[in-house]
């Protein structure tokens, strides 16, 4: 039983930008170009994964104009920032992290057992 307990209490946070800046990068309005400058270049060429020693950071690009509208896509220019994801390389605690999730909505993913995705729209997090 105990080890389930400890389980369940070992949550991953992992934070997603729609609207609001990191790092000086904003969605919908950086660039590639602008996020190679700021924060260095990708694990692969031409990819969307950025290594940070404790935690990887995925920027979604724009792959150009959609035609069909949204939800088939962004309709914006090609490499685009379109969203940020920030995932830790081990496990945290949340009561362990000075982050106060009132207001977040609470995702757990079934794919994934043991994450937890917080999100709240209004502030874009």
């Amino acid at each position: 039983m105990n080890s389930i307990k400890g389980f369940l209490l070992i949550l991953v946070l992992t934070g997603s930008c729609y609207s609001k800046d990191w790092q000086g990068i904003t969605p919908l309005h950086s660039t590639r170009r602008d996020v190679e400058r700021l924060i260095g270049s990708p694990k692969e060429p031409n990819g969307n994964v950025y290594d940070f020693g404790k935690e990887l950071v995925v920027v979604s690009y724009s792959r150009g104009r959609c035609v069909k509208g949204w939800p088939y896509g962004w309709d914006a220019p090609f490499d685009i920032v379109t969203n940020i994801s920030r995932a830790p390389k081990v496990a945290v605690v949340l009561n362990e992290i000075d982050i106060d999730v009132t207001g977040y909505e609470q995702d757990r993913n079934s794919d994934t057992p043991g994450w937890v995705t917080y999100r709240n729209q209004r502030e874009g997090l």
